[in-house]
C-alpha cells in the first residue's frame, strides 16, 4: 500500500515502513509508508494548493460528492468492514456498524449542504448550527 498525496501514490521519502499486524494472529498483512516529515510536508503543500477548488464550489456540489461517497461506501462496506477486522481485531459486526455509521455522517453532512442559506441551521435532535464563513486552512 501507498500513501496518496496531491492524487498520486507515493512511497515515504525516507522509505521506511510500518508492518499493518492482524492482532488476533500476529500475521503481517500488509506494509505501509511510515510517513516522516517531509511527508506530512508534501501532504500540506498539496492540500493547500487544491483546497481553493474545494471552497469554490457551491454547497450543493459538495453535498453531491459527499452523498456519492457515502454510496461508495456503502457498496464496499463488507470489504471495508473485514479490513477494519483484521486490522482492529473487532468483532465483524461491529466493523459493519462502524462503516455503516460512518456512510450515515457524510450523508448528514450532505444532506444539510443545501441549507446553508442563512447564518444559523437547525441540525434537530443534534442542536442547531452557526455558519461562519471564513478560510481556516488545511
Amino acid at each position: 500500500m501507498l500513501m496518496r498525496i496531491g492524487g498520486q501514490e507515493t512511497e515515504s521519502a525516507a522509505d521506511t515502513w510500518l508492518d499493518v499486524i492482524n492482532p488476533a494472529t500476529g500475521e503481517v498483512l500488509d506494509r505501509v509508508p511510515a510517513g516522516e516529515r517531509e511527508d506530512v510536508d508534501a501532504a500540506v503543500g498539496a492540500a493547500e494548493r487544491t483546497s481553493g477548488g474545494w471552497a469554490g464550489m457551491s454547497p450543493r456540489d459538495r453535498g453531491k460528492i459527499l452523498f456519492h461517497a457515502a454510496g461508495a461506501v456503502r457498496d464496499a462496506r463488507e470489504a471495508l468492514a473485514r479490513t477494519l477486522t483484521q486490522e482492529q481485531g473487532k468483532p465483524l459486526s461491529e466493523a459493519v456498524d462502524e462503516v455503516r455509521g460512518y456512510a450515515n455522517v457524510l450523508e448528514f453532512y450532505a444532506s444539510i449542504s443545501g441549507c446553508l442559506s442563512g447564518d444559523f441551521i437547525r441540525l434537530g435532535a443534534a442542536g442547531d448550527g452557526i455558519v461562519v464563513r471564513e478560510p481556516i486552512g488545511v
